[in-house]
């Protein structure tokens, strides 16, 4: 393995972005790349000829060694590896190297099993660029677990990797000639097929979600990334495995039943266990948390676990009506009531039987609502505006504010007894500065959730990363998704770079020195770029746009008209 250290192949290893670890028939540590180094914290001339259990400390050395029963050509694979010291869990994949001259050695690839890298697309771009040993590149190809299949220009199958027959069943001689939509029979194979796309438009699709079938018929969900074999007509397809990455999630405890709210910290995971516990009362339940951390998802989590589930969840944002209007909306009114009210109306109460009402910025209801809706909580009947007739609901009520509520009972805007009522199971919703851990993972998610607005992207640079990650975030998650939004919008290569941010997240937080520093940054051109960010994130519905940035639609619209901001027009 020594001559493996050629500056061609270091820069080949390097760029794979998995640690690998050469090793000699001695079980010496012959070479490592970058990640191999970081992962041990130890550099290649520190460990270089010493026993390779000693360096790697893995959990599969204590027992069968993996090179033992390999012959040359053999790879395996150990899932769920672990390293002393380490908590995380690693794939080891062994590979044999046999040289010219006939001597033996191993190459470890070593992987995170969180991380869900496109390493076949690596792969492609690493053939382009160097030209190296088809047996070397062969076994770094089928240590990948993804599968690989390419078509020609009319859709038919040239060749399959064993990692493709893996996942489908199917062998190379079943497929060859075949059209792909015929052996993977994918559920969006005539609607909206990713190779069609990408043949028509002359682009690659990214993380494509699909669902194939395996030879035996059984559904598979996958994500299928495509792109355009260089030099030549076809298109190259990897396909991964999206069943293993659900065991893996629930494995991290990323709670896939949560599929809005990402996050694999210690607050995170305290969250998801108080709405599951929530979840099997029927009690009233009042979320507190700033603006923007998801306090009404955790409101349809709820909903969403409970017996209530098969009825309707009604949201109610209390702030966005004047006082009578927010009494006839939630209680309702009959016909003559007020001036205007020309027919009888049921309110949000009546809408919401036999399931769960929600209460959003429940601080600003007026006294004269707190009334009634104390009475609601007490007794579970109303009358509507201008009604005498006693009506009865069953309704579970789930209120959420961003004020602390026990400071306005104290200053006599809020009802003591009401504020009891309603604080029977309290739930505090983490702001973001304090569950950073989960940026890169949320950062990740909104990447593919708004993949549209820049389809080009793979990814962002570690140097926005850690801007992000220094960022103290006002406007919480909500204002990590407008910026990601913005940086696709801005973005001009295929990485998300630190120039694509938001200037006003670009800069350092207080204290901090940078030479690069703009300080004479305009903050009005840093409020308009955040105002159009909130727009672009919401299909240009100010509404929305408002509740993302905490204005009222008002102020939002006059803030618009100042700045100079104009909706586009939307003709047809």
């Amino acid at each position: 393995m020594a001559r493996v250290r050629s500056e061609e192949l270091a820069r080949l290893f390097d760029f794979l972005g998995e640690a690998v670890v050469g090793i000699s028939s001695e079980k010496k540590i012959t070479y490592m790349n970058r990640e191999a180094e970081s992962l041990l914290g130890k550099s290649l001339g520190e460990v270089e000829g010493r026993e390779c259990c000693d360096v790697l400390s893995l959990s599969i050395c204590r027992g069968e060694c993996p090179t033992r029963a390999l012959s040359p050509g053999g790879v395996r694979r150990d899932y769920q590896v672990t390293r002393d010291g380490d908590e995380k869990s690693y794939c080891v994949t062994t590979s044999v190297v046999k040289a010219p001259a006939g001597s033996i050695s191993f190459i470890h690839t070593i992987r995170d099993m969180k991380v869900l890298s496109d390493l076949i697309e690596r792969q492609r771009r690493i053939q382009e660029k160097l030209e190296i040993g088809r047996a070397k590149m062969q076994a770094i190809l089928e240590s990948i677990a993804d599968g690989v299949f390419t078509v020609d220009g009319e859709g038919r199958i040239q060749h399959i990797s064993a990692g493709m027959e893996r996942i489908t069943g199917y062998s190379q001689e079943e497929v060859l000639g075949r059209r792909c939509r015929d052996v993977l029979r994918g559920d969006i194979c005539e609607s909206d097929c990713p190779i069609t796309w990408t043949a028509r438009k002359g682009r690659g699709v990214e993380r494509c979600r699909e669902v194939i079938r395996k030879k035996d018929g059984t559904p598979i969900p996958v994500f299928i990334t495509t792109s355009l074999i260089s030099g030549a007509e076809g298109i190259v397809c990897t396909v991964h495995d999206r069943s293993e990455v659900e065991i893996l999630q629930r494995k991290l405890s990323l709670l896939p039943d949560f599929p809005e709210m990402v996050g694999m910290s210690k607050k995170m995971r305290d969250l998801f266990g108080m709405i599951e516990s929530v979840a099997a009362t029927d009690t009233t339940v009042l979320i507190e948390g700033e603006t923007g951390t998801g306090k009404e998802l955790v409101a349809r989590a709820i909903h969403a676990r409970s017996q209530r589930k098969r009825g309707p969840f009604v949201p109610v944002n209390c702030s966005a009506l004047a006082p009578g209007l927010l009494e006839s909306e939630l209680f309702g009114h009959v016909r003559g009531a007020f001036t205007g009210a020309v027919r009888d109306r049921a309110g949000k109460f009546e809408t919401a039987h036999g399931g769960t009402l929600f209460l959003d910025e429940i601080s600003e209801i007026s006294p004269e609502v707190q009334v009634k809706l104390l009475r609601f909580l007490q007794f579970h009947e109303f009358e509507r505006v201008g009604d005498s007739r006693t009506r009865r609901v069953d309704v579970r009520v789930i209120a959420a504010t961003n004020k602390n509520l026990r400071e306005l009972v104290r200053a006599g805007r809020f009802r003591e007894d009401l504020f009891y009522r309603l604080n029977v199971i309290p739930i505090s919703v983490p702001p973001l500065r304090e569950r950073k851990d989960d940026i890169p993972l949320l950062v990740k998610h909104f990447l593919e959730k708004h993949r549209k607005v820049n389809p080009q992207v793979e990814g962002i640079s570690n140097r926005a990363l850690e801007n992000l990650m220094d960022y103290d975030w006002p406007g919480n998650v909500r204002e990590l998704e407008n910026a990601v939004i913005y940086a696709l919008a801005s973005c001009r290569g295929k990485r998300i770079e630190r120039k694509c941010l938001p200037p006003s997240i670009r800069r350092l937080p207080e204290g901090r020195e940078s030479f690069s520093l703009d300080v004479s940054e305009d903050p009005v051109k840093i409020e308009k770029e955040r105002i159009v960010a909130a727009l672009l994130a919401n299909n240009w519905k100010v509404t929305k746009a408002a509740e993302a940035l905490g204005y009222s639609r008002v102020t939002l619209w006059r803030r618009m008209k100042s700045l100079g901001i104009d909706l586009p027009n939307r003709k047809g």
